[in-house]
């Protein structure tokens, strides 16, 4: 993760719960979207890959009894939130201070989830990232890939970033959190279509791969790995 996308999650770790719902319109409903469809599958290992404060970690323990959840996170600021927001439920979830880009699993999963995280890492990366998702989950394991999107159409992109900057600051969002955050999505951000993140999906190794929620400029695709 660059130094400066490092630097803008560790300003928006204060108030993150608060500030979140001011950027992400529909971020409740992309939430429970994500924990729902894991609760569907019932799975006993799951990964979270960029669990910020660990909110969605704790939802999926609450929802799934018998999960253990492995939830990694790159930021120091918000890996400290999550250390304590999960630590009610320490026997069940390990804390991983690292990058995806760097990490190796001890086990395989039979979920995997993230949510606006791949959107950071660099093309080349990224694509070298699924392909090891889809190693790491068990036969018959399921990828659900919640991450902000752009749109074939410049001019419907152009609307978007318009609506949920007035969106965001109706919502009280600090206007130099608005500057950082629509800057940071012009610079340095890699979005891709959801035609483009199938494809990507698919050529990792996923099947079935499909959209299952979408708002503005945000989707939930869920993706599954072929059993023998």
């Amino acid at each position: 993760m660059k130094k400066e996308t490092r630097a803008y999650y560790a300003d928006l770790k204060a108030d993150y719960s608060i500030k979140i719902r001011q950027l992400v319109p529909k971020y409740d409903e992309m939430v429970e979207c994500i924990v729902e469809l894991l609760r569907l599958r019932s799975p006993r290992s799951v990964l979270d890959i960029g669990a910020g404060i660990g909110n969605i970690s704790a939802l999926v323990l609450e929802s799934v009894p018998g999960a253990r959840v492995t939830a990694l996170e790159v930021s120091d600021e918000m890996f400290r939130e999550a250390q304590a927001n999960l630590e009610p439920a320490a026997d069940r979830v390990r804390l991983v201070h690292q990058d995806i880009v760097d990490f190796e699993p001890n086990e395989g999963y039979d979920a995997i989830f993230t949510n606006l995280v791949l959107h950071n890492i660099a093309p080349d990366d990224r694509r070298s990232v699924l392909e090891r998702l889809h190693g790491w989950l068990e036969p018959g394991g399921t990828f659900i890939w919640g991450d902000m999107i752009r749109h074939p159409d410049e001019r419907v992109n152009e609307y978007f970033v318009e609506y949920r900057r007035s969106f965001a600051r109706a919502a009280g969002c600090p206007e130099e959190l608005v500057r950082q955050n629509f800057e940071k999505e012009a610079t340095e951000d890699h979005p891709l279509t959801v035609e483009q993140a199938l494809s990507e999906g698919r050529e990792a190794g996923f099947n079935d791969a499909s959209p299952v929620w979408a708002h503005d400029a945000f989707a939930i695709l869920f993706m599954r790995k072929a059993r023998p």
